[in-house]
């Protein structure tokens, strides 16, 4: 067994929905979100504690951040018509609300929003682990990661992706936002410039965040000139930090601005790049259209039976003009599965065949191997077992 093999064995055990708690069956949404309350609260706390300031003045900062965060969650309620937690609605509302209770309180707003922020970050790393453990904000589908199993459909992950093998991008955030509370509150022990750790975690989970997304499946998001909008955000964020470190309100450091650079020229370059072609591999493997093509396969199963060949030969688009059309038959005494895609209105290119045989293969997990073939007429044949 390779390394690969063991280390997506050891997710497929790990995550589960429910855990047995207290002779109860609890949430490990929620578990794991009380403990990462617990966390935050302790490390803002502590932090505060040795920078000498007032625990009431945090007290009061907790409070008012959990009345925010409810707040924010009864909203979004309201206006999307479903429960969804966004964080960075909740970052920047405690956030705001820090800055002006502490103002109103007549106390010095840095060294509290440097521990409120660090601790709002605990909160998030043990919460991913919550997002893996329950399938929410999972990734794409890719050779390393989890396969979450029907209890996690039957608590509201989507069952086109059951049994689907997706990129462990909840896991991946947890550790990257672990790492930046740690050097935030060693920034704060190392007695650096107050606002320095505030500053240091929007510009660094920022960064990580506008890549993570990049991997992420569920397609609920709302996008906007082809990025999400997480990754717009991260980059506002990101430009509003600097500004604020120019005109002296935070303390500066000029990789900040290099990196807020960087960024505009890489959504500016990616942009261009993927309006340079008709379909785009953006576009292939677009959250919104890789799930059209995990119900589409979904579809193709569920109307034959397991282990017996079918003749007739299903077809159907999707809305990039991809068509694609399905059968089965017995070849050398096994099952076959034969797709066969093209495009609608321009000839398919190799490797956007590729891109959809590699996919195709990804979301059919009773395949383990398939061949592509280049057929007539820009059509292209992919065979799996």
């Amino acid at each position: 067994m390779t390394f690969r093999e063991r280390f997506n064995q050891g997710l497929d055990r790990a995550v589960r929905p429910e855990l047995w708690l207290l002779r109860r069956k609890r949430s490990m949404f929620r578990v794991c979100g009380y403990t990462g309350l617990v966390c935050a609260v302790a490390l803002a706390f502590l932090l505060c504690a040795y920078q000498h300031l007032e625990l009431w003045v945090m007290a009061a900062i907790v409070l008012s951040s959990i009345g925010v965060f409810f707040v924010i969650g009864l909203i979004t309620k309201i206006v999307t018509g479903r429960e969804a937690l966004v964080y960075y609605h909740h970052e920047i509302g405690v956030t705001f609300m820090t800055a002006l209770l502490v103002s109103l309180l007549n106390r010095p707003v840095l060294p509290y929003l440097d521990a409120t922020l660090l601790g709002i970050g605990a909160f998030l790393a043990c919460g991913r682990i919550g997002c893996l453990m329950v399938g929410c904000c999972h990734g794409r589908p890719h050779p390393w990661g989890v396969c979450y199993r029907e209890s996690h459909a039957a608590a509201g992950f989507p069952e086109y992706y059951v049994r689907v093998r997706l990129f462990p991008v909840q896991a991946v955030e947890a550790v990257w936002v672990f790492c930046i509370v740690v050097t935030g509150s060693l920034m704060i022990i190392q007695r650096q410039p107050a606002g320095s750790a505030f500053s240091w975690y929007v510009i660094a989970y920022g960064t990580g965040r506008f890549f993570l997304e990049f991997m992420r499946g569920d397609a609920v998001r709302p996008y906007y000139a082809g990025f999400s909008e997480n990754q717009w955000v991260s980059v506002i964020l990101m430009v509003g930090t600097s500004l604020a470190e120019l005109s002296s309100q935070l303390p500066f450091q000029s990789w900040h601005l290099g990196i807020c650079v960087v960024f505009s020229l890489l959504m500016i370059g990616l942009t261009l790049q993927r309006r340079s072609v008709p379909i785009s591999r953006f576009q292939l493997l677009h959250p919104y259209h890789i799930r059209e093509l995990a119900v589409l396969l979904r579809e193709f199963q569920s109307d034959y039976a397991p282990g017996k060949p079918r003749s007739e030969i299903a077809l159907k688009e999707t809305s990039l003009g991809i068509r694609i059309s399905f059968n089965t038959s017995i070849e050398d005494g096994n099952l076959t599965n034969h797709y066969a895609f093209s495009e609608r209105n321009l000839p398919m290119s190799l490797q956007t065949a590729r891109l959809l045989s590699a996919l195709i293969l990804r979301l059919d997990y009773r395949s383990n191997s398939g061949h592509l073939v280049v057929g007539q007429q820009s059509i292209f044949h992919f065979f799996t077992d």
